[in-house]
C-alpha cells in the first residue's frame, strides 16, 4: 500500500510539473501573439486612378473642384474610394464612407456651403464642404489616396510667393506630385480672373502646367439659364462649332492606309496604369473617320481595342487613345503597337525593345525613324530633344539613344564608323539569371558618367567567349543604355563570367567579374557615402534598376537612443543627422538586447520609399548604463535552461522565436 501511494504521488508530481511547464510556455506564446496582434500591419488599399480635372479658386460664389475617375482598376466594375482626401496647407477633407465609383464617373466638390454633405446628383457624386474657399494667390491642391500617397496635384502661384509656399512646392516635387520645384512652374494665378477656372486639357497627366488651360464660366443671364456649371458643360471649339454632331450627320469616309502611329508613351513616370497613351495620325490627303478600325499590342498581348469614335480626323490631325480607355497595357520591355483598318488589314506596326521612363517614342517625319524624346507632345506635332534632332540630320541611318534603355529595333544599314573616346562610360549593372525563363530577359547596363554625349561606334563588350560590337549608337550625358541578350546576340552565363567594355582603340574602360549568381538578382555597382567620402562597390540585389540610378547607401556613426521591437525601428543620434531606421534584418539575433540605449553603433543604410532601411550594423561600444532588462533576461535564461524538460523547451523557444525578451 505504501509503495502504491508513493508511485501515485510521483505520477501526480510528474503530471503537475509537465502541465505547469506547458502552461508556462503557452503563456509566453500567447503573450507574444497578443503583442503582434496589437499592432497589425496597415491595410494596403488598391485605389482607383483619379485626376483633378477642374479647379475654380477665384469664383465669386463658390470655389469648385472636379475629379474624374480615369480607371477604377476593376475593369469598370467600380472600386472603393474610402480614405480619399484633399489637401492644400493641410487636409481639409477625407472621405470616411465606403463609397464605390466607376471608371469615367466624376466627383463634384463645392466649398463655402452651410453644411457638409455627400450626395448623388444624376449619377454623379457631389460633395459639399463648409471650407471658406481656396487661396487665390499661391497654393497647391493635392489629391491623396487611402494610404496617404499623392495621386494627383496642381499648383498655382502669384508673382510674390512666400518662403513657406516655395517650401511646400519643394515637398510636393519630392513626392512626385509636380514636375518641378520651381514656383514659376505652377499656373500663373495673376492671369486668372474672377469666375475663371483652370481645367485639364485631356486625361494625360504630365504633372505640369502644360496639362491645364483657362476656362471662363459664363454668368447666367436669365432665370431659366441658372444652374450648376461643371466640367461636363459643352465647350466651344476653336472653329465656333459646339463639338456635338449626330452620327447620322457624319459621312464616314473610307480612310486610306495612310493612318499611322505617330507617338506613344509606354513607360510614364511612376505608376504606369492608366497613364500610357497612343497617338494616331491621319497622314492621308482627306479627312476621315476611324470608326471600325482597331489597335492592339504584340501578338498574344492585350485584348484588341475597337475604335468606336465617328469623329472626323482632318488631314494631318490626330486621335489620342489613353490606356484607361483602350485597356492596352504596353510592356516596358519589348512590345509592339499595331493598327488594323475596318477590313482587319494591318496598316501600320511599330516595334520597340525597351522603354525609358517618361519618354515617348515619336515619329520623325523628316527621316521616317522613331526616336525617344522627353518632349511629350500628344495631339501636337512631335517635338524632339535638340541634340537628338541634330544627330538625326548628321546620321540619318544611325541608331541613336538618349534614353535610359536601348530603344530602336532597327539595325543600322550604314557603315559603322569609329565613335568618340571617353574614360567615363562604365558597366553598372548586369542581370544574368532572371526569374523563370532567361531568354530575352537578361541584360547589361551601360552608363555615361560624363557631361558630354559619347558615340559608341565600334566600341565592344567582350566576355570569356563572345563579343558584341556597338553600331553607331550615341549615349547621352548622364544617361543609360540597357542591352538585352537579344541585342547582344548571345546569352549571359549564370556563373564565372567577366564582362569587359572596350573603346574602338581596344582600350579597356570598364570590367566586371562575377562567380555564382542567384535567380532574379542583378549584380549592381552601388555607392556608399560616409561623410564627404563616397566609394563604389559591387553587390547583388533583388531589386534591379535597369536604366535607372543604382541605389546609394549611407554610413553613419552615432549613439542608440532607443529600439522599438514591435515596429522594428531603431533611432540613433548622429553628428550628421538624427534618424529613425527601419530594421529588416532577420535571424535568431535578440536585437532588443543588442540595440540598447547609449550603445555606440556604425550603420549602413539606404533610402527606400522615403524610409531609411538598415543594411548593415557594427557595435562600436556597448552602453555603460546598466540594462536591467538584459540582466533579468540573462538570469531567467539560466534558470529556464537548467530545468528539464521546460529548460529544453525554453531554450528552443528563445532560440527560434526570441521569446526571452517577452519573458
Amino acid at each position: 500500500m505504501k509503495i502504491l501511494l508513493i508511485i501515485n504521488s510521483m505520477r501526480i508530481t510528474v503530471i503537475t510539473y509537465i502541465t505547469t511547464s506547458l502552461l508556462f510556455l503557452y503563456g509566453i506564446l500567447a503573450q507574444r501573439a497578443f503583442a503582434n496582434d496589437a499592432t497589425p500591419d496597415p491595410e494596403i488599399i488598391q485605389f482607383p486612378y483619379i485626376l483633378i480635372t477642374e479647379v475654380g479658386f477665384k469664383n465669386s460664389e463658390q470655389d469648385t473642384i472636379v475629379l474624374q475617375v480615369v480607371d477604377d482598376m476593376n475593369d469598370g466594375q467600380g472600386s472603393k474610394i474610402k480614405g480619399l482626401s484633399l489637401k492644400d496647407d493641410s487636409v481639409f477633407f477625407k472621405l470616411d464612407e465606403d463609397i464605390y465609383i466607376k471608371s469615367g464617373e466624376k466627383i463634384l466638390i463645392s466649398l463655402k456651403n452651410d453644411t457638409q454633405e455627400i450626395l448623388t446628383v444624376e449619377d454623379e457624386l457631389k460633395i459639399n464642404l463648409t471650407k471658406s474657399g481656396l487661396t487665390g494667390t499661391t497654393e497647391q491642391l493635392i489629391l491623396l489616396d487611402g494610404n496617404n500617397e499623392v495621386i494627383d496635384a496642381v499648383c498655382w502661384a502669384s508673382s510674390t510667393p512666400t518662403a513657406t509656399e516655395i517650401k511646400e512646392l519643394d515637398d510636393l516635387f519630392l513626392k512626385k506630385g509636380w514636375d518641378s520645384k520651381e514656383i514659376t512652374s505652377c499656373i500663373d494665378s495673376d492671369k486668372i480672373g474672377t469666375n475663371q477656372t483652370v481645367w485639364r486639357k485631356n486625361l494625360i497627366d504630365t504633372n505640369s502646367k502644360e496639362d491645364w488651360e483657362i476656362k471662363i464660366i459664363e454668368e447666367p443671364t436669365t432665370e431659366e439659364e441658372t444652374g450648376t456649371i461643371t466640367a461636363s458643360d459643352d465647350i466651344t471649339t476653336a472653329d465656333g462649332t459646339d463639338g456635338n454632331m449626330d452620327e447620322e450627320e457624319i459621312d464616314l469616309e473610307i480612310c486610306a492606309d495612310e493612318i499611322i502611329i505617330s507617338e506613344f508613351l509606354p513607360n510614364p513616370e511612376g505608376k504606369d496604369s492608366g497613364q500610357e497613351w497612343i497617338e494616331i495620325m491621319n497622314s492621308s490627303g482627306a479627312e476621315c473617320s476611324l470608326y471600325g478600325w482597331a489597335i492592339d499590342d504584340q501578338e498574344g498581348g492585350s485584348k484588341i481595342y475597337q475604335i468606336e469614335s465617328t469623329d472626323l480626323i482632318p488631314t494631318g490631325g490626330y486621335l489620342l487613345l489613353p490606356s484607361w480607355k483602350t485597356k492596352l497595357n504596353l510592356n516596358n520591355s519589348e512590345d509592339s503597337i499595331r493598327i488594323f483598318n475596318q477590313n482587319n488589314k494591318l496598316t501600320d506596326e511599330v516595334i520597340y525593345k525597351s522603354s525609358p521612363e517618361n519618354k515617348s517614342y515619336a515619329l520623325n517625319k523628316n527621316t521616317g525613324d522613331f526616336l525617344w524624346t522627353s518632349q511629350l507632345s500628344p495631339l501636337m506635332e512631335n517635338i524632339f530633344d535638340t541634340e537628338e534632332a541634330e544627330t538625326d540630320e548628321d546620321d540619318d541611318d544611325n541608331e541613336s539613344s538618349t534614353s535610359k534603355k536601348t530603344t530602336s529595333t532597327k539595325k543600322s544599314t550604314s557603315k559603322i564608323t569609329n565613335g568618340t573616346l571617353s574614360d567615363y562610360v562604365y558597366i553598372t549593372e548586369i542581370l544574368p539569371n532572371p526569374e523563370g525563363q532567361d531568354k530575352g530577359l537578361e541584360w547589361i547596363e551601360i552608363f555615361n558618367d560624363s557631361e558630354d554625349s559619347v558615340k559608341l561606334g565600334n566600341w565592344k563588350i567582350e566576355t570569356s567567349s563572345k563579343t558584341y560590337i556597338f553600331e553607331n549608337i550615341i549615349i547621352e550625358k548622364q544617361s543609360y543604355i540597357v542591352l538585352s541578350d537579344a541585342d547582344l546576340g548571345f546569352s549571359i552565363k549564370n556563373s564565372d563570367e567577366t564582362f569587359t567594355l572596350k573603346d574602338f582603340n581596344d582600350n579597356e574602360i570598364s570590367s566586371v567579374q562575377y562567380e555564382k549568381v542567384s535567380e532574379a538578382k542583378s549584380f549592381m555597382e552601388a555607392t556608399n557615402i560616409e561623410g564627404e567620402n563616397s566609394t563604389k562597390y559591387w553587390t547583388w540585389t533583388d531589386k534591379p534598376t535597369p536604366g535607372e540610378k543604382n541605389y546609394v547607401t549611407y554610413t553613419y556613426t552615432g549613439e542608440i537612443e532607443n529600439f522599438d521591437p514591435i515596429k522594428s525601428t531603431l533611432r540613433i543620434l548622429s553628428e550628421e543627422e538624427n534618424m529613425d531606421i527601419q530594421v529588416l534584418i532577420t535571424g535568431d539575433e535578440l536585437l532588443d538586447s543588442i540595440f540598447t540605449q547609449g550603445t555606440k553603433i556604425k550603420v549602413k543604410i539606404k533610402l527606400e520609399n522615403e524610409k531609411f532601411i538598415l543594411e548593415e550594423y557594427e557595435i562600436l561600444e556597448e552602453s555603460k548604463v546598466e540594462n536591467q532588462k538584459k540582466d533579468s533576461n540573462n538570469l531567467l535564461y539560466i534558470i529556464i535552461s537548467s530545468l528539464p524538460p521546460i529548460g529544453f523547451l525554453g531554450y528552443s523557444a528563445v532560440k527560434k522565436f526570441g521569446l526571452i525578451k517577452i519573458v
